[in-house]
C-alpha cells in the first residue's frame, strides 16, 4: 500500500500489506494501536495523553532511517511509553526527530520495542528492566560481566552489561603529533555526563579535550554536539586534536540524573574507561 503525500493512514486494527509512500501513519483515532507488516514510513505521528500513548506494531521489517516524527503530547506522567513493537528493525530515527522534552528513545526496551524513557530514570530502566540487573550488579560503576567495561560505559556506548563485550569501545591512536579518539554513543547515553581526558602516567589526568565535556539533553552546548543531539540507535563520535605527549586516554561517564549528587556532577557515581594511545 502506498500512502500519498497528503494522505493520513490512521485507526486501530491490522493491515496485511506493506506500507510505503510520503504520507503519514498515525496509529489510532485518538489513542490506539495499529499493526502493520513491512514499512519504511516517511512520516509518523504519535499521540500521548497522560498514561496512554499510541502504539505501532510491525510484524515484518521496519526501517525508520528516513522517517520524520511528529507528536501530540500532553500531560506526560509515565516513566516509560512503549510506542513501537518490531520484529526486525533496520535503523532508528535520524534527521531532526526529537522525543518529547525530558525523554529519550530506547530502541531495545524489552528486547523488541522502541520506548520513550524519562531521562532522569533512563539508567535505572536500562539496568533493572532491560538487562535485569539487581543489587550491586546494577550499580553505575559495577561490571557484572567482567569485560572491563563498567555498566555506566555500557549504558553510554550501547552495549550489553550482562554479556561480555569483546571489542573495546574507546579507540585512541597517534596521527603524527595529534591524538585521534573515537567512541560510540547510544540514544540513551545522552542521559550521562561525560568527559574525555588524557594522561602520560595514569595518575594525573587533564582535560585535553574540553569541548567533549558534554552536559546531558537541553543543557548541552548545541554548537559542539549538533551531530549527537538526536542520534540513531548508536552514533560514533570522532575527534582529532594536537595532543602529542599523552599516552593514555580516559573516557569518564557519570550519571547525574539517577543520584543525589554534589554541585560538581563529575563527583557523582562514574564509570571510567582507559585506553592506551598507539
Amino acid at each position: 500500500m502506498i500512502i500519498s503525500e497528503k494522505a493520513i493512514l490512521s485507526g486501530s486494527g491490522t493491515l496485511t500489506s506493506s506500507l510505503s509512500g510520503a504520507g503519514t501513519i498515525s496509529p489510532g483515532q485518538g489513542i490506539g494501536t495499529l499493526t502493520i507488516q513491512n514499512a519504511s514510513p516517511q512520516k509518523l505521528h504519535f499521540e500521548i495523553d497522560g498514561v496512554q500513548a499510541d502504539h505501532l506494531v510491525s510484524t515484518g521489517i521496519l526501517d525508520l532511517s528516513n522517517t520524520t516524527l511528529s507528536w501530540s503530547a500532553q500531560n506526560l506522567t509515565e516513566v516509560i511509553y512503549p510506542i513501537i513493537t518490531y520484529n526486525s528493525l533496520i535503523d532508528g530515527f535520524r534527521n531532526t526527530n526529537n522525543p518529547p522534552p525530558g525523554y529519550l528513545f530506547d530502541y531495545n526496551y524489552q528486547g523488541n520495542k522502541i520506548a520513550l524513557i524519562r531521562a532522569e530514570d533512563a539508567y535505572q530502566v536500562w539496568s533493572e528492566q532491560t538487562h535485569a540487573l539487581s543489587g550491586g550488579n546494577a550499580l553505575f560503576e559495577a561490571d557484572p560481566d567482567l569485560d572491563g567495561i563498567p555498566n555506566g560505559l555500557e549504558f553510554f556506548s550501547g552495549s550489553n552489561p550482562a554479556k561480555f563485550t569483546k571489542t573495546h569501545p574507546l579507540k585512541a591512536s597517534r596521527i603524527s603529533s595529534s591524538t585521534s579518539v573515537s567512541y560510540p554513543i547510544s540514544s540513551l547515553g545522552q542521559a550521562t555526563l561525560f568527559r574525555l581526558q588524557s594522561s602520560t602516567d595514569l595518575i594525573n589526568w587533564d582535560d585535553s579535550f574540553p569541548e567533549v565535556n558534554y552536559l546531558p539533553l537541553e543543557k548541552k552546548n548545541t554548537t559542539m554536539v549538533q551531530a549527537l543531539v538526536n542520534p540513531p540507535k548508536i552514533s560514533f563520535f570522532h575527534l582529532t586534536r594536537p595532543v602529542s605527549s599523552a599516552s593514555f586516554i580516559n573516557l569518564k561517564a557519570c550519571a547525574p540524573f539517577s543520584f543525589h549528587c554534589p554541585s560538581d556532577p563529575f563527583l557523582c557515581p562514574c564509570s571510567i574507561l582507559t585506553q592506551s594511545r598507539r
